[in-house]
């Protein structure tokens, strides 16, 4: 599916201005589908027994009709296939193919050129309601409707048909594809399409053959320890540049599998899975042809490959960065951690069902699972824009990305493919700021993963509080990337424009149809950089997990501490709140669990007892709500409550009084409830521990 078009345009224009004049959906596959009439409230679906009226659904909704199912996309119109035989709906409108070229986007002006010599420059009209402009062809030139006309409505749709010979300068010809998902019959509205949509949509007279692919190298800066930059893909790009030679050899990209690591410690974890990407998103402005100057962003779901501009020009890519964790313990590294610890207390770590953290958090992020994704399809100037951004190179105006591929320019003949690969690298790097606002989501997501994992981790030294550094990191390096984005791809730009300057004479120009961008400027999009970033984590300030320590049940008559038999230690325990707590050296050890006493005493429903267990017990953690009254550090005695299922616990001891010094914790909501549950555990109990009591603790953990 394409992005959405600017709200003024519906998917139907409201108010055509005659019943003849058919639009194209602007950037969207033509979809013949019926669509409710312009301020439907409701639709309506009838068989010859059945009549059914829905409200035009906001949300993606199912339909039933006699044994028919019926899905509405957001708006009404039925998706995946055309609706069944025998039902219709009254009132709705069926869409009709438009062939017309569409006009480049972001455009003021767009021009209409035919041969030997004709042209005109129409303005744009500047709001929804403008009216539209009448353009009249050349003498005798008309449509298949024999009208010599057609309207530029705004901001660019045409109105009516064009005649055949009418070309746009920079424009796109669409292809009669239908939506994505259709599974129905597809009857092609313009056989043609197909075979024209790869040809120049300008007038041939004035302009060169326009040339196909896109081979610009990467920038040699983006070959990052891996030798794979931002790109996980398996094969080699296609870096073929008879410009540069020395640049295509330097960018040889290693085979699988991939992995993550710590260059500077010379850590390395290598995915024993291979793998890749098939069907998923693809994100991309169009192809380089026809040439243009929109920066237009669409993505559409593909099953396998996308085609995009030739073999090796789409790569796959990671939304979340493989190599941030090679930045983030590079970070932590020259804050004094040292590789021993992050060996030792990250990849060497065995979480609590006994696998390895370091290869959880390289599966959460090198995923191609649907419900999981971190990787989409993109073509490769796309790709190569995020390498200059994530890995903050290539930022000065006199060495702007692909700065060796504008140097190498000779002039506008000899270089042409050279020139049209430019322009379209940085249109593409002008998408990238909307890149990154469409897939924040995906990038939020796999960063909350990974944020989580290390959530788990409980060090044999409290040296870094992991979920929290990470946070704050990652909110420190996303937010250079919107002036990454815009800077970058403007400092390209200017590059660009003062090298064609230095090459233009007043016998040869710049030629404006085959290199559009050069006048028509570049606008780089920007985007909100918190939408990247998951919650920060409301850990406990004091106490970081693998702090030793006591814990204290509360005072005797005297003041004095009454500790709790054994050394505890604070515990990662996976999510952003809370510690756990335990005798164990991780999760993976004794820790505090809870068990529902619901089903084992009466009048115990919400209470559990609070034990010591080690996870083959399989019952599930307790946490422990740490009061750190305002202080950091790992030497503060600090209260603390139990917390079950995210809610903080009210507990009772329920005292053995049989010589032995034992007890049972039972927790609920509030101290009421646990003695309601206490008391019933005593009863149930008589028989073994006849003197049992119920009393009141204070908990709290007390550093050793």
């Amino acid at each position: 599916m394409s992005t959405n078009p600017p709200s003024s345009i519906s998917k139907i224009f409201p108010r055509p201005p005659s019943p003849s004049i058919r639009f194209f959906v602007y950037l969207t596959p033509h979809d013949p589908n019926p669509v409710p009439p312009p301020g439907a409230v409701s639709e309506t679906f009838v068989t010859g027994t059945s009549t059914v009226i829905v409200p035009v659904p906001s949300t993606t909704t199912a339909v039933v009709i006699a044994t028919a199912t019926i899905t509405l996309a957001p708006g009404g119109t039925p998706v995946n296939g055309p609706v069944p035989s025998g039902i219709s709906q009254p009132g709705a409108t069926t869409p009709t193919w438009n062939p017309n070229i569409v006009p480049p986007t972001s455009v003021s002006s767009v021009t209409f050129t035919s041969p030997p010599s004709y042209t005109t420059v129409v303005a744009v009209p500047t709001a929804s309601n403008s009216p539209p402009k009448n353009i009249t062809g050349p003498p005798g030139d008309t449509n298949s409707n024999g009208d010599d006309w057609w309207l530029l409505v705004f901001p660019g749709i045409i109105g009516g048909l064009l005649p055949p010979d009418i070309g746009i300068p920079g424009g796109t010809t669409p292809t009669a594809a239908p939506p994505a998902d259709w599974t129905g019959s597809w009857v092609d509205p313009d056989p043609t399409s197909t075979s024209t949509a790869s040809q120049s949509s300008t007038s041939g007279a004035a302009c060169s053959q326009p040339t196909a692919g896109y081979s610009l190298p990467d920038d040699p800066e983006n070959a990052d320890w891996e030798d794979e930059g931002t790109d996980p893909d398996r094969k080699k790009r296609g870096v073929n540049n008879e410009f540069n030679p020395v640049v295509r050899s330097s960018l040889e990209r290693r085979a699988d599998p991939r992995s993550i690591g710590v260059n500077v410690c010379s850590i390395v974890l290598v995915n024993s899975v291979s793998v890749s990407l098939v069907a998923g998103q693809y994100w991309s402005i169009g192809t380089k042809l026809p040439i243009g100057t929109g920066s237009r962003l669409s993505v559409t779901q593909v099953n396998s490959r996308p085609v995009g501009n030739g073999a090796n020009t789409v790569a796959q890519e990671h939304i979340f960065e493989l190599g941030y964790i090679n930045q983030f313990f590079q970070v932590a590294r020259t804050a004094g951690v040292s590789c021993d610890w992050i060996q030792a207390n990250v990849f060497s770590f065995t979480r609590r069902d006994g696998s390895n953290l370091g290869v959880a958090l390289l599966n959460a992020i090198d995923t191609a699972s649907r419900l999981v994704a971190n990787m989409v399809w993109v073509d490769t100037p796309l790709n190569q824009a995020k390498s200059n951004v994530v890995n903050q190179n290539k930022a000065s105006p006199n060495s702007p990305p692909q700065s060796n591929s504008i140097d190498a320019i000779i002039d506008f003949k000899t270089s042409l493919n050279q020139i049209q690969n430019i322009e379209y690298f940085i249109r593409n790097f002008g998408a990238l700021g909307a890149y990154f606002g469409n897939t924040a989501a995906i990038f939020q997501a796999t960063a909350l993963r990974v944020q989580n994992l290390l959530a788990e981790i409980t060090p044999d030294t409290p040296d870094a509080n992991l979920p929290v550094e990470f946070n704050a990191w990652l909110r420190s390096l996303v937010a250079t990337y919107p002036d990454g984005c815009t800077s970058r791809a403007t400092n390209t730009y200017n590059y660009y424009v003062a090298k064609m300057n230095t090459i233009k004479t007043s016998a040869n120009p710049v030629p404006d149809c085959d290199l559009p961008l050069y006048n028509a400027g570049i606008a780089p999009q920007s985007f909100t950089f918190g939408n990247l970033i998951p919650p920060a984590p409301t850990l406990p300030a004091c106490d970081v997990p693998g702090t030793q320590g006591n814990i204290i049940l509360g005072q005797d008559s005297q003041g004095n501490d009454v500790v709790e038999a054994g050394v505890f230690r604070t515990m990662g325990s996976g999510n952003g709140q809370f510690y756990a707590l335990g005798s164990g050296t991780s999760l993976a050890g004794i820790h505090w669990v809870a068990q529902d006493l619901s089903a084992v005493y009466p009048n115990c429903g919400g209470a559990f007892q609070i034990q010591l267990q080690d996870p083959s017990a399989n019952f599930p953690d307790a946490n422990i709500a740490l009061n750190c009254n305002g202080q950091s550090g790992n030497n503060i005695r600090a209260p603390f409550n139990f917390v079950f299922n995210n809610q903080i616990l009210q507990c009772l001891l329920l005292n053995h009084n049989d010589g032995t010094s034992q007890f049972d914790t039972i927790c609920a909501s509030s101290t009421a409830a646990a003695g309601t549950c206490g008391n019933s555990a005593i009863q149930a109990q008589a028989g073994t521990f006849p003197l049992a009591t119920l009393s009141t603790t204070n908990y709290a953990f007390r550093p050793m």
